[in-house]
């Protein structure tokens, strides 16, 4: 019986190709998506999980004020490390300093840039990254032992045994050895720790390693079995007040699950991190383009009945009983799922490589698809079959025979309930159509809105670490030999580029008051000119004049008005030691527009050891300028590896959540309106059956093409109208939510969701159109003969 269901069922679709194409293909679309929004959520939520004791593994970080916000930070002073062990050896088993940097690494002819992290004797008893050679017990003992992963060897040795070679790297202008003692197993791409070697702790410069510093140092702990975490952080303040002296009243120390490390963004650390929100908004994008699959499916179904009726009161008419008939009809609707399945696998593996770009990931289909994963590929196909075929099903099974045959048919509530489906397919459309449009303008209002500095033609060059690197006072001479070219208009060193990383912390005494979360920006003599900051007040630093270097501060506007009314030029602030005010600069932008300005200052510090130059060139000859540059650089430093980049780029890569977000609602977007598109192409082309004599009889009557195709197109426009009622509330709170993150953002109008719901409008009639056009200048006799 069921082999005859599959035969029966396999006819129809075969003999209603249309019907049968538009819902493999949406369904494909939707099931295709789904495969590709699991393999990356499932990904995401793989992240450290490989480590044996991850469930006790912490990372310590700290909560705060900083300017106008709260900052989270998991960079740490590198003394808070050993100070934690001391004073709780009875809950922390294990406290570990992780401290990561980039170091170019040479061995005979070969240089490479790589990831280092310096760690602490502990370090293997907390994390489990397997070691291939070398003894794990004694591979770190020395300061100058080193540690590489299988990558690094084979970049460095190719097929030759590292172990016991030495490789070199410079560090304060000094050739250093490192003994090669062991092999890492390749990091897992799901560990939010990254590194190509590690070394012990004790190597990391002293100057980075004082409690005034938070150095680009991260504090793990492994707990001691089953711990109250929020008792033992009850205990920190207590330690903090006498332990960690540039902490601040509003300050606290917290413990973060390793967990939760990948899903914390807001927290500044060195490792690798997202936002856990937009795999719930992926996912959320695919359920709903599977759902609207899904009820495309419904939707044409209950639009065929009337033409299948008849095929069920024959049926039922020789004896067929009704849970045959609706075995009968999920049958076919599972085949289709089915089908379905196989066209949506093979066109998520052709999405892949699309799908990795966007989302920066290297995922793979076939890895993936073991034997659990296919069953439940199969289980997804069968469910979305029953779904989207038991409402059809149910129906067609409960007609009558004799009303059926006798040409009294009545389908009670089908009509309606499609056209139920059919506007929630359609408020689905068109609330992602809004949304795609409000994330649109909210990401040109990040790219367009003034920062307070010029960040055209600005090349950043070097970075973090590398101009360190530069031998016999390299950045000086590099400097020098860049102004002497007439292309470039000026060059200034940066700790930081303008990004999310805070500069430094602790608060600055004024009249007696302390003024917290002021962001001190360590600069040289040409920051202001060349950045193009507008000095509103005063003067920029000179060099001149000696004491700008140790009395001298330059102050934003944000600062100044904290200091209260008046000037603020000639006040004194006490940063350390005492600091005269010399100028006040407009308020310019140096983290994301994510974060509201806060209070900031300029200190001048020509020695400081900047990680990177920004250059200011003219825009003539960008290509020969850069020639010129990386000419330079090499004659400079036998340091390999030119490495710069546009300072406004790395401004806009600040945004790439928002922009990953932009696309996977834009996909989305498309993918529904494309399946909505195709269901109301179906039900179009039914409706046109069913009403053809009235267009014929019509057509007698003297209407037009144009009257013809306003009368079928008008239930349309209406269905719209109501959707649109429907989604534009949804549309309103989601956004809402989302723009919340954003200290600078739109205030999207009413006209952007109209905007919207004349899109979805204009696509639906436009699809409809395509087949009303069609029936409208039909010849009305060959209408009037039509059974």
């Amino acid at each position: 019986m069921f082999r005859n269901y599959l035969i029966v069922a396999y006819r129809s679709l075969v003999r209603f190709k249309v019907y049968s194409a538009i819902n493999i293909v949406g369904l494909a679309i939707g099931i295709s998506f789904s495969i590709l929004a699991a393999l990356y959520v499932r990904h995401e939520w793989s992240y450290d999980a490989f480590h044996e004791e991850a469930e006790r593994i912490y990372r310590v970080y700290s909560k705060g004020e900083v300017g106008a916000g709260d900052v989270a930070m998991a960079t740490m002073p590198g003394p808070l490390g050993p100070a934690l062990a001391e004073a709780f050896p009875a809950q922390m088993q294990r406290v570990v300093r992780i401290h990561t940097t980039s170091r170019t690494f040479r061995y005979e002819d070969r240089s490479f840039r790589e990831r280092i992290a310096f760690v602490d004797p502990g370090f293997r008893d907390v994390f489990t990254f397997p070691m291939l050679k070398g003894d794990p017990e004694t591979a770190l003992d020395r300061k100058d032992a080193i540690v590489i992963t299988e990558k690094t060897a084979r970049r460095f040795f190719g097929g030759e045994d590292p172990i016991g070679k030495s490789i070199s790297f410079t560090r304060d202008s000094e050739v250093r050895q490192a003994l090669i003692t062991g092999i890492l197993k390749d990091i897992p791409a799901t560990s939010s720790i990254q590194f190509d070697c590690l070394q012990p702790y004790e190597n990391v410069e002293a100057a980075l390693n004082t409690w005034n510093l938070v150095s680009n140092t991260s504090i793990y702990v492994l707990l001691r079995g089953p711990i109250d975490v929020a008792e033992l952080e009850g205990q920190f303040p207590r330690f903090v007040n006498w332990s960690w002296p540039i902490m601040g009243e509003k300050e606290e120390m917290k413990l973060q699950p390793l967990a939760e490390v990948h899903f914390s963004p807001n927290i500044r650390g060195s490792e690798l991190a997202t936002d856990r929100g937009y795999s719930y908004i992926l996912l959320c994008v695919a359920v709903l383009t599977l759902f609207i699959a899904s009820v495309n499916f419904t939707t044409l179904a209950l639009g065929r009945s009337p033409s299948r009726a008849r095929e069920v009161g024959i049926r039922k008419a020789v004896g067929a009983h009704r849970p045959q008939v609706i075995v009968r009809f999920l049958s076919e609707s599972i085949l289709l799922g089915l089908i379905a399945l196989v066209v949506g696998l093979v066109l998520a593996e052709v999405l892949m490589p699309s799908f990795n770009s966007l989302m920066d990931r290297e995922l793979s289909l076939v890895a993936n698809l073991d034997g659990s994963a296919f069953a439940a590929l199969i289980g997804l196909a069968v469910v979305v079959g029953l779904l989207a075929g038991g409402s059809p099903a149910f129906v067609l099974a409960a007609l009558m025979p004799i009303h059926v045959l006798t040409g009294r048919l009545r389908i009670a509530g089908a009509g309606f309930f499609g056209r139920f489906l059919l506007v929630f397919q359609i408020a689905t459309s068109a609330a992602l159509v809004i949304c795609a449009l409000i994330v649109t303008l909210q990401l040109d209002h990040l790219r367009t809105r003034p920062l307070g500095f010029d960040s055209e033609h600005l090349i950043a060059v070097g970075q973090f670490g590398k101009l360190r690197d530069l031998e016999n006072n390299g950045a000086e001479t590099y400097r020098d030999a860049l102004l002497s070219h007439h292309a470039i208009l000026g060059v200034t060193g940066m700790f930081h580029l303008m990004d999310n990383r805070q500069q430094s912390r602790g608060g600055v005494v004024y009249d007696e008051t302390v003024l917290k979360g002021v962001e001190v920006f360590y600069v040289d003599y040409d920051f202001v000119p060349t950045l193009d900051v507008e000095l509103i007040e005063g003067r920029s630093f000179s060099r001149d004049l000696g004491t700008d270097v140790a009395a001298s501060v330059i102050v934003n506007e944000t600062l100044a008005r904290q200091m209260g009314p008046g000037s603020p030029i000639g006040k004194t602030l006490k940063f350390f030691n005492e600091m005269t005010v010399i100028g006040v600069v407009r308020d310019f932008h140096f983290r994301s527009l994510h974060h509201k300005i806060g209070p900031a200052l300029l200190k001048c510090e020509p020695e400081y050891q900047f990680s990177r130059l920004l250059v200011r060139v003219r825009p003539e000859d960008i290509p020969g300028t850069l020639a010129y540059m990386k000419d330079r650089w090499e004659t400079a430093t036998p340091s390999p590896g030119f490495h710069y980049s546009f300072l406004d780029e790395s401004i806009d890569r600040q945004y790439r959540t928002e922009e990953r977000l932009h696309r996977i609602i834009g996909y989305g977007t498309l993918f529904a309106v494309f399946i909505a598109c195709l269901g109301a192409f179906g039900l179009t082309a039914f409706a046109v059956t069913r009403r053809t004599k009235e267009i014929g009889i019509r057509k007698i009557s003297g209407a037009s093409v144009t009257e013809v195709v306003s009368l079928l197109s008008r239930e349309f426009v209406l269905l719209v109208g109501f959707a649109n009622v429907i989604a534009w509330p949804f549309a309103w709170w989601a956004m809402d939510r989302w723009l919340r993150d954003f200290a600078y953002r739109i205030g999207p109008g009413v006209g952007t969701f109209v905007l919207g719901g004349l899109l979805t409008l204009a696509v639906v009639l436009l699809t409809v159109s395509t087949r009303t056009i069609r029936a409208a200048p039909a010849n009305p006799v060959d209408a009037l003969r039509y059974e």
